[in-house]
């Protein structure tokens, strides 16, 4: 017979994926062993379908044994019953239903959209779903020649761990798609990191990303399908630096933006800043000094250089109109790009 104050269920309720594990005792009421009892387990699933999981073989019965099974619940979502029968294959008993337990159990659906991220060189890039009507459009960024492309998928069930594979995730890059054996991935439960880094050489260009999440419950992740356009460029050049503020109080940013195959072709890059007179107040060394970069070095796209409004001794400089210039030079020696920038004006107003 089954005990039925034996039967315990790891949960009643379970988040879709959690596993549910199932005890029972099974007790011999008569006087001699039972040399063979099965114990099959049938599940009766939300759509009334019934199914045989498993069975269990308890031999040389005597007193008491415990069985128990783990029952996996991805796709099980809804009410679902399983029934436990006791049963002797070589022996027909006059009473049997003192051999069946019937056990309930509610598998709720994983409802909650896994989130991911998308960084192209590190750098994150809204998602654009419109196509690109101007390939030439000045708003597209541009990325290096071979850009380190990443995707970042996390999910918050602990029991459907993420798999890393085309079920949850699609890339496509210029209507082609990526197969997934290019995708280096690194995988831990519930977060995937996946890289890959497509080679541009040589081209001008403005291509399009395309990338589609879902977890394995089949939620789709909020934002997908991410799509975001970008450039590429064989040609090395710097578009013209300016400062934002200006008129600046305690600090102003030079922005710029840096277009070409990569950055490490630049072999010198200056800012100096000088009073109306020519005196050398400051320079920034950017290649000496990766780190005055918000970046902390040199990057293909926008890079910006915070100056808080001191000299080079440390003091700040007083009220009144500054000079400042960018010496840039190419490792190629590249005549076309080895030129100083036009002098500017930057105002100080304290």
């Amino acid at each position: 017979a089954l005990d039925p104050a034996s039967l315990t269920l790891s949960a009643d309720t379970l988040r879709e994926g959690a596993p549910l594990t199932i005890r029972v005792t099974a007790r011999n009421l008569a006087d001699i062993p039972a040399e063979t009892a099965l114990l099959d387990y049938y599940l009766t699933d939300a759509a009334n379908e019934t199914v045989l999981v498993r069975t269990d073989t308890l031999r040389d019965l005597r007193d008491a044994a415990t069985a128990s099974l783990t029952l996996e619940t991805l796709g099980r979502t809804g009410t679902n019953r399983l029934n436990l029968t006791l049963r002797q294959p070589d022996l027909h008993e006059a009473v049997v239903f003192n051999n069946l337990l019937i056990a309930p159990f509610v598998v709720e659906r994983d409802g909650v959209p896994p989130t991911f991220e998308v960084r192209i060189d590190g750098e994150p890039y809204p998602n654009n779903p419109d196509p690109v009507v101007n390939l030439q459009d000045p708003a597209l960024p541009f990325v290096p020649a071979r850009p380190t492309i990443e995707i970042l998928i996390r999910d918050d069930n602990d029991f459907l761990p993420l798999q890393g594979d085309t079920t949850i995730v699609t890339v496509t890059l210029d209507d082609r798609r990526i197969p997934f054996e290019a995708l280096a991935g690194k995988r831990q439960d519930n977060e995937v990191l996946l890289r890959f880094q497509p080679d541009f050489s040589g081209s001008d260009s403005t291509h399009t990303l395309v990338v589609s999440v879902q977890d394995a419950s089949g939620n789709k992740a909020e934002g997908s399908p991410y799509q975001v356009h970008f450039r590429t460029s064989s040609a090395l050049r710097v578009e013209k630096v300016f400062p934002y503020p200006n008129p600046m109080n305690t600090f102003t940013v030079f922005a710029f933006r840096l277009i070409g195959p990569e950055a490490s072709l630049i072999e010198d890059f200056r800012i100096r800043l000088y009073t109306l007179n020519g005196r050398l107040i400051r320079e920034f060394d950017l290649i000496e000094e990766p780190g005055l970069t918000e970046a902390g070095g040199l990057r293909i796209g926008w890079n910006k250089v915070r100056w808080d409004g001191m000299d080079a001794d440390g003091d700040r400089v007083a009220t009144g109109v500054y000079l400042y210039k960018v010496f840039v030079r190419a490792r190629d020696g590249d005549a076309g790009f080895n030129e100083a920038t036009d002098v500017e004006k930057l105002v100080v107003i304290r």
